[in-house]
């Protein structure tokens, strides 16, 4: 026969039995919430500087197209009522590839006669003539 186990060796048992139950719901409901929490704040800092460093990107972008712009009608200057466009500035291998802003659209390129080159972006919506496109150089009228 067996014999009855201690009070002591009782109290263990029941010990390490409630330390395996697991998680409760509350408990797991609390940490989603607390990671909740840190998501939203780490959304309301980033997104802003998100938006603000593609500004940033775009306008430097935009003086290295012209640079590439003004080397190609340097080097061509029998074709200076000619503008360069992206795809012109690949083919004379003056740029790798067509120039794109950082939301995945051609840069704009418009020359002014004398008053040199201008780079446009469409900026974030995608369309031209909008207030929130973005111009190195003389802006053409809308």
């Amino acid at each position: 026969m067996l014999a009855n186990p201690s009070p002591k060796t009782d109290r263990v048992t029941r010990r390490r039995r409630r330390g395996s139950r697991g998680v409760t719901l509350v408990e797991v409901l609390i940490v989603v919430a607390i990671l909740a929490l840190i998501a939203v704040g780490v959304a309301i800092y980033a997104i802003p500087q998100y938006l603000k460093a593609q500004t940033t990107t775009a306008e430097t972008n935009a003086k290295t197209v012209r640079a590439a712009a003004d080397q190609w009608r340097m080097a061509h200057p029998d074709r200076q009522s000619e503008c360069p466009t992206g795809d012109l500035l690949v083919a004379d291998k003056i740029v790798q590839e067509a120039p794109l802003d950082p939301w995945r659209h051609v840069y704009r390129i418009v020359c002014n006669g004398g008053a040199g080159v201008s780079i446009g972006s469409d900026g974030p919506d995608g369309k031209p003539g909008t207030d929130d496109d973005l111009w190195l150089g003389e802006r053409p009228a809308r």
